[in-house]
């Protein structure tokens, strides 16, 4: 049977630190964190709505932990994607735009349209970027 390849402790400890000031759910970061795995992280100590998911990866920078997180409140549903780095520093990926509504232009409605279609274009692009990495369906 072959082993799991799992990430070193050290950058496994680098995510959490990183993950606690981003996520309700950081303290059920697995241990040890395997690698190229979608991992759905869940805390049941947290009292959140929160959803996250987390794939541990390396490339020639070093390891890596990549983190797609949905927040549901009252009013709406919100996601960020991110990815940490082994140093704890903490970039942003691509996202999705207009969870707060379209940007409206009373005066320029060809600007509206252009924009909301830039949205759209943007938006699938993002979902394709998800899917790939197994993020959503």
């Amino acid at each position: 049977m072959k082993r799991a390849v799992t990430v070193p402790p050290a950058a496994r400890s680098a995510f959490a630190v990183a993950l606690k000031e981003n996520s309700e759910h950081w303290a059920a970061l697995p241990d040890p964190l395997p690698m190229g795995r979608v991992l759905r992280i869940v805390d049941r100590a947290a009292d959140t709505e929160e959803q996250l998911q987390v794939l541990a990866g390396k490339d020639e920078r070093g390891y890596y932990l990549d983190y797609y997180r949905i927040d549901q409140d009252r009013d709406a549903e919100t996601s960020s994607h991110h990815r940490i780095l082994e140093t704890g520093t903490i970039e942003g990926l691509e996202n999705y735009e207009g969870q707060w509504g379209f940007p409206a232009y009373p005066d320029d409605p060809a600007r509206t349209a252009a924009e909301e279609k830039r949205i759209l274009e943007h938006n699938t692009r993002v979902g394709e970027i998800l899917r790939a990495k197994g993020f959503i369906k």
